[in-house]
């Protein structure tokens, strides 16, 4: 079996602060745009009456450019701030995996992949922030090496798998592997600007990340009881960590700002899923899932910021009509506190909270679907943990308040195949 596939994205983006606190000082807007293009082809060979061999090739190409314009209502100056410098980065790269079976209900899958990845700040020579180029703010903030932006680099991946099912319906898993990732167009090459929090800039420095992992997993189904259980730990070299590297006053108003930037740090990450689904009846079902990570940043022996904490849904789903694949259903998502965090990043204690929902799904005529929900049903007042921040005061919220999340809201949609 032979699969070729291609595709493309070009977005131009406009915004501006007329709509922000801001306004009263200066007049700023932003013309961004994004290129992105991919194509892969995937190959299935069968060399063996019991082997199966999955092959392929991609590759992957991505621009981000972006100027700020800041006019100043006082004195009129206009300046021109680069946000992403023409960032480039293609990938180019080839895939192999072989399908063993080592007996009738047990195989051994080896996979690996090989990549080559090319990252280049065309433009990183434009003017920045305070009579800077976008260079010479990465020199100001990670040192001489940061005056050399491009980079090639190249990347491994290897994995093993172990599945197998020990008895009718229920099945078990084992995986362990070497993989690592380059760094992203904006953790590399962001220029020296205004982000969430207060300013930003990328590190063209940075590693790739190279991690190892292992993770196991079980999977029971039975009549009217199912359960899955997978857990994972993995040690990461070189993660790139989002942090806190300066506090200065970057815009002149005498208040002390931000910035935010990346380095590479050892970490480790371990966590689990768990999934049951209990069917008493052919039209009643109560599925419960519960989820959980643990981040740790080795190297400075503190938490590491924006995971999620331990967080989970509960359902009733009830067929109400057969002929018409009816179905309501009620439940909730909720999440526990989370206390385990990185003050430096900087990051704040995010409280817990369960939202309700209340929804109804049918196929009223062949070929056409409809939902309806109802989300956050008693109007919980919450915030997720990954929520940003407000950055000024505005819309009742003080500065560095987390977003609250919507209130009740309404969500009806249709889909139609033909």
């Amino acid at each position: 079996r032979l699969e070729v596939t291609g595709g493309g994205s070009w977005v131009d983006h406009y915004m501006d602060n007329s709509n922000k606190p801001t306004i009263a000082m200066m007049t700023a807007s932003t013309e961004a745009m994004t290129r992105s293009w991919a194509g892969h082809a995937h190959l299935d060979l069968a060399p063996g009456s019991s082997l199966a061999l999955r092959t392929g090739l991609d590759y992957t190409n991505l621009t981000r450019d972006a100027t700020r314009t800041r006019v100043m209502n006082m004195s009129g100056a206009t300046f021109h701030d680069r946000i992403w410098p023409n960032a480039v980065q293609a990938a180019a790269g080839g895939f192999a995996a072989l399908d063993v079976p080592l007996g009738a209900t047990t195989t051994l899958t080896l996979d690996g992949r090989l990549d080559a990845v090319d990252s280049q700040a065309r433009a990183a020579d434009a003017p920045s922030l305070g009579d800077r180029t976008v260079r010479e703010q990465y020199v100001r903030f990670y040192g001489e090496d940061a005056a050399e932006t491009d980079r090639t680099e190249t990347l491994g991946t290897a994995g093993l798998l172990l599945d197998g099912q020990f008895a009718t319906r229920h099945r078990w898993y084992l995986r362990t592997g070497l993989s690592s990732r380059a760094a992203g167009v904006t953790e590399r090459y962001y220029a020296f600007g205004p982000a969430p929090d207060g300013f930003a800039v990328g590190n063209p420095t940075l590693a790739p990340e190279k991690k190892w992992e292992g993770e196991a997993g079980v999977n029971l189904t039975g009549e009217k009881l199912s359960v899955s259980l997978s857990g994972f730990y993995a040690r990461v070299t070189d993660y790139i960590l989002p942090t806190v590297i300066a506090e200065m006053d970057v815009n002149g108003d005498g208040n002390e700002d931000v910035v935010k930037g990346y380095e590479n740090i050892e970490a480790t990450l371990g966590g689990g899923e768990l999934g049951v689904e209990y069917r008493p009846t052919s039209t009643l079902f109560l599925p419960v899932t519960l989820s959980y990570v643990r981040g740790r940043n080795t190297s400075e022996d503190r938490d590491l910021p924006e995971i999620p904490p331990l967080s989970g849904t509960g359902e009733i789903r009830w067929l109400a009509h057969a002929g018409t694949a009816t179905w309501l259903r009620g439940g909730a998502f909720f999440a526990a506190d989370q206390d385990r965090i990185d003050p430096l990043f900087p990051e704040n204690r995010t409280g817990g909270y369960a939202v309700w929902r209340l929804g109804v799904e049918s196929v009223p005529l062949r070929g056409l679907s409809v939902r309806l929900w109802v989300d956050n049903l008693f109007v919980r007042l919450y915030h997720n943990h990954l929520t940003r921040e407000a950055l000024l005061p505005t819309g009742g919220l003080s500065a560095g308040q987390e977003i609250p999340a919507p209130g009740r809201s309404l969500n009806v949609s249709a889909r139609m195949e033909f």
